[in-house]
């Protein structure tokens, strides 16, 4: 059975003399079984400020949201605390202890934290579900060069405030210490314990990393490539990366000049049958990459478009926007030339396997196959302006029900990026997106992307864009493959397996009267453009 240790405590009665106004983003149901179960929050003199921005819906940034609590906040002295963070039933009583040693030395304090790091070393005092550690049992506080942003405590008179440009909440704890440095202000860590992700969202138990949901989910692509995008702010702000590991891309690799190849980008909406997209490339010898995965995807440039994405639609900086057209124009030079320009090796799985540059009968034709690069046709066209697209349409009602893929899942980095903007383009109120229906918020993510997309190509060149309609595989698979062949203006090399009929033309059925009618209102409009005719 595992054990986890938790920082010891006992019950002191004498006086507290501070008010504290503690500001917790609510991002899930964590909330409810960490820091809402903290007796400190709870004292008469405190204050409870929570700032609703589930799954990361409505705020430009977590830097923002953060902002705003503070904004609300009565007391000088504000304690941004993560919502999976447990105070024990003495951490006030220790918190003021230690504080008050500290000012008797520094009263100019510029932030305190639970947790840092100084050249070498890590100080603190706190339980997570890695390990249980005590530094400070010599010492009530220590000055540090970074904090870690479980437990962020400042004075709201003296500031600073949070940078609501920066992307996410990694390395917040340490740009806040390098606004403070300039004020000639200093960051500690302090004797204050925290117990880091005491339970889960069911209220189970957290007693190794492999029980918090959180954590797992951090070892994906979409999750590393959000990271990176929070490292390369801070890059690009102070002059120098938080983390010793090296980036996947570099800056110089993100300012990449567009490049000349004439790459087939081959996309539709996720979860639609876009993997007949990429049977159809290698029938006509087409190299989508050299790793692909069971759907297709060429995974050698799944990461540098989810990163463009991030920068695309979830960076308020206008600067680190603009580098999503480098980073495109460098991995898609990188896959036409034949280079092995990724993916990375994530934790737990196997190295994707390699099947090496294109060989000759592939040299005349190179591509790439993704969903996700609907929403990046604009910058793809700036990054590759000889890029020839090829979009597989489907009925938009039939899209939104089939498998919920990640650009509509606000438990995903992805959908956590693109259904906000969905919603406002599409005149939806994001307040209603965490109780909306998933096949809802999957209309409202399909038609947003589909519009996008579309838009994108509209002033396209016939011999730069091409449509592929679902049903025309279905119903008339030869001609469709006929006329693509035209278009491309090369025969088939390969064997293509038409779609299975009984297969493509299943849809979900199961929804109740009033969802499935919300869906069929919501998609519409994208049926009447696209020559769908509602279904009786």
């Amino acid at each position: 059975m595992l054990v986890r240790r938790y920082p010891p405590f006992t019950w002191l009665r004498r006086p507290l003399h501070r008010s504290i106004s503690f500001v917790v983003v609510h991002f899930s149901d964590e909330i409810k079984h960490n820091i809402l179960c903290s007796r400190a929050v709870y004292e008469p003199h405190n204050e409870l400020i929570i700032v609703d921005n589930r799954f990361n819906l409505s705020y430009c940034s977590l830097g923002a949201a953060i902002n705003e609590g503070i904004f609300r906040a009565k007391h000088d002295l504000v304690a941004v605390v993560h919502e999976d963070v447990l105070l024990s039933p003495d951490w006030q009583h220790r918190f003021e202890d230690s504080l008050d040693s500290l000012e008797r030395v520094d009263p100019n304090w510029g932030v305190l934290g639970a947790v840092g790091w100084a050249p070498g070393e890590v100080w603190g005092h706190w339980s997570d579900p890695h390990q249980y550690l005590n530094t400070l049992e010599e010492v009530r506080y220590v000055e540090v060069a970074c904090l870690d942003e479980q437990l962020l405590v400042l004075n709201r008179s003296k500031g600073p405030v949070f940078d609501p440009d920066h992307p996410n909440i990694h390395a917040l704890g340490l740009d806040i210490i390098n606004t403070l440095k300039q004020q000639g202000r200093k960051a500690y860590v302090i004797d204050a314990p925290t117990i880091h992700k005491y339970c889960d969202a069911e209220g189970d138990l957290v007693l190794s990393a492999k029980d918090s949901t959180k954590i797992r989910r951090r070892y994906s692509r979409a999750s590393f490539s959000l990271w990176e995008c929070s490292d390369d702010y801070i890059e690009l702000k102070w002059g120098k990366r938080p983390r010793a590991t090296a980036p996947l891309f570099s800056l110089a690799d993100m300012q990449h000049p567009p490049t000349s190849s004439r790459p087939l980008i081959f996309t539709g909406r996720g979860g639609s049958g876009t993997r007949l997209l990429t049977d159809l490339a290698r029938g006509f010898g087409v190299h989508v990459g050299r790793h692909v995965n069971k759907s297709g995807d060429t995974l050698d440039i799944v990461e540098a478009a989810y990163k463009a994405l991030f920068q695309k639609l979830s960076c308020p900086n206008r600067q680190q926007k603009a580098l999503s057209q480098g980073l495109l124009a460098w991995a898609i030079q990188g896959l036409c030339e034949g280079r092995d320009i990724g993916p990375r090796v994530l934790p737990d799985q196997k190295e994707p396997r390699d099947l090496g540059p294109p060989g000759n009968d592939h040299a005349l034709h190179f591509g790439m196959k993704l969903p996700e690069l609907m929403l990046l046709i604009p910058e793809i066209l700036e990054a590759a302006p000889n890029s020839r697209i090829v979009q597989l349409i489907r009925d938009p009602l039939d899209a939104s029900l089939g498998r919920h893929h990640p650009t509509s899942r606000i438990d995903h980095p992805l959908g956590q990026a693109i259904l906000p903007h969905a919603y406002r383009a599409l005149g939806h109120d994001i307040q209603q997106c965490t109780s909306d229906p998933p096949e809802v918020r999957a209309a409202i993510s399909t038609v947003y992307q589909m519009e996008t997309a579309l838009d994108a190509v509209s002033e396209l060149q016939p011999h730069q864009y091409h449509e592929i309609r679902f049903e025309d595989l279905v119903e008339d698979f030869d001609a469709t493959i006929g006329a693509f062949s035209d278009w491309l203006g090369a025969d088939q090399v390969n064997p293509i397996k038409p779609p299975d009929e009984l297969r493509a033309r299943a849809r979900t059925t199961s929804l109740s009267d009033p969802t499935l009618e919300q869906v069929m209102t919501i998609v519409e409009p994208m049926k009447r453009r696209l020559g769908y005719a509602r279904d009786g």
